[in-house]
């Protein structure tokens, strides 16, 4: 946490990017496609630990620019560099897995996972674009393409948004994060929340939790238990 506030202090900038470094209290140099990706994906995951709805929003704003300033619309993939850098002579498109995994197969899940918390088809609708844009390259090296994979496995089986309202819901969350859940993302608030997952869902003094899919939920139950029931029973074979 200490480090992304760090980032979101010192390595935004004025017009909502980020830099690639920081050094002796300057940062410098437009970041790249990786910069951006993998912040996105932490603060994503610092949200649904913390409940803290400036995370997600960051996320959505740091996405909102690699859209503007990184997307191909030809390939339907994201360049490596911004088009802020007038210099570089030719831009390229990650995406095989390395040391870490693609920049364009973190963004992928970005938006994925973006989709699913804001309730934005465009994000997933791109998402899965990407995914279709490379999928011809998964046989002849799956090594290459395995953060990927992970996206045709949330296509493949069934996805939940979980949203847990009230009081309790930071203890309910630490419960249910403790089982393998990679078929989830959860949004949560201590009370009235306007996210579109959340919205409408707080009962006054109560803790509710909500298994939703594509939006649609069942109905809200008030142990993290059952709500944990709802979720595991498609899981057997889930990756």
């Amino acid at each position: 946490l200490k480090n992304a506030s760090f980032i979101a202090d010192n390595m935004m900038k004025a017009d909502g990017g980020l830099f690639h470094n920081h050094k002796e209290g300057k940062s410098t140099l437009n970041g790249y496609l990786e910069d951006y990706a993998s912040v996105i994906d932490a603060f994503l995951g610092i949200y649904e630990v913390t409940f803290d709805e400036q995370w997600l929003k960051k996320a959505e704003s740091l996405a909102e620019y690699c859209l503007e300033n990184f997307y191909d619309d030809a390939s339907g993939l994201f360049y490596f560099t911004s088009k802020q850098d007038e210099f570089v002579i030719r831009r390229t498109l990650e995406t095989n897995d390395n040391v870490i995994p693609a920049s364009n197969s973190i963004m992928a899940k970005n938006l994925f996972y973006l989709s699913k918390h804001l309730y934005k088809e465009s994000y997933e609708e791109t998402a899965l674009n990407m995914m279709k844009a490379v999928q011809g390259n998964f046989d002849e090296d799956v090594s290459g393409y395995a953060n990927w994979l992970h996206l045709v496995l949330f296509t493949a089986n069934p996805f939940y948004e979980v949203a847990i309202l009230g009081p309790e819901s930071l203890e309910d969350r630490k419960f249910l994060q403790q089982n393998y859940l990679p078929n989830s993302i959860m949004a949560g608030a201590l009370g009235e929340s306007y996210l579109p997952l959340l919205e409408k869902r707080y009962v006054d003094g109560e803790t509710f939790l909500y298994v939703c899919q594509k939006g649609s939920c069942k109905l809200p139950v008030s142990a993290p238990t059952e709500a944990l029931n709802q979720i595991q029973p498609r899981q057997n074979n889930f990756f």
